[in-house]
């Protein structure tokens, strides 16, 4: 129950740096918190003060890191502010956590890039799709419209003027037939005239 001894620890950032100063691309940096959820070291260096070193105030993602799972989401920088794509992992017998992080528009950039060609392909893909079904719809419903005049025509008693129309087989049946309606209704006529 009495106090044997004290023992401290002192981290030498110069020192650690040297361990641990992986080559990172970009803007992509490495973090190393403590227990309490504190900024401990930083790669590359950032010179912060302590108050600016509590990463516990994302608590959703460093505490989830430090309650032992391993975590990823986005997060904001700790000098400045940008929103960053980070990777929390505990070190377990330490009771830390290690994070691995990058910009995100830096991260998302050859994803966006890969993307622009394949989508400027799909979008000419889509408007030569539509301007093709516009053109085939004109072949289609210019005959019907022209065979739903002559059907009205007809209605009025004109039965003189055949109508011809170009497009699919069906389209030419229902003409013929119509035109032929027509002829048997004038023979008709012409009969009772008589």
């Amino acid at each position: 129950g009495t106090l044997q001894g004290v023992v401290v620890a002192v981290l030498d950032p110069e020192r650690l740096g040297k361990v641990i100063s992986v080559e990172r691309t970009g803007r992509a940096a490495v973090v190393i918190i403590d227990s309490q959820g504190r900024l401990v070291y930083r790669y590359p260096e950032v010179e912060l003060p302590w108050e600016q070193r509590n990463l516990i105030a994302v608590p959703s993602i460093v505490g989830q890191a430090l309650a032992g799972h391993d975590v990823t989401g986005i997060t904001e920088g700790v000098k400045d502010q940008h929103k960053r794509m980070s990777a929390f992992t505990p070190i377990g017998s330490l009771g830390w956590v290690a994070s691995a992080s990058r910009p995100e528009d830096e991260a998302l950039a050859p994803v966006i890039v890969g993307f622009l060609p394949e989508t400027a392909g799909v979008l000419v893909i889509l408007v030569v799709a539509f301007s093709l079904a516009l053109r085939f719809s004109r072949v289609i419903t210019g005959p019907i419209y022209r065979l739903r005049e002559h059907a009205m025509a007809l209605g009025r008693g004109e039965v003189d003027r055949p109508v011809q129309v170009t497009g699919p087989d069906e389209l030419k049946g229902l003409s013929h037939s119509l035109n032929q309606m027509a002829n048997e209704i004038r023979t008709r006529e012409e009969a009772l005239k008589e």
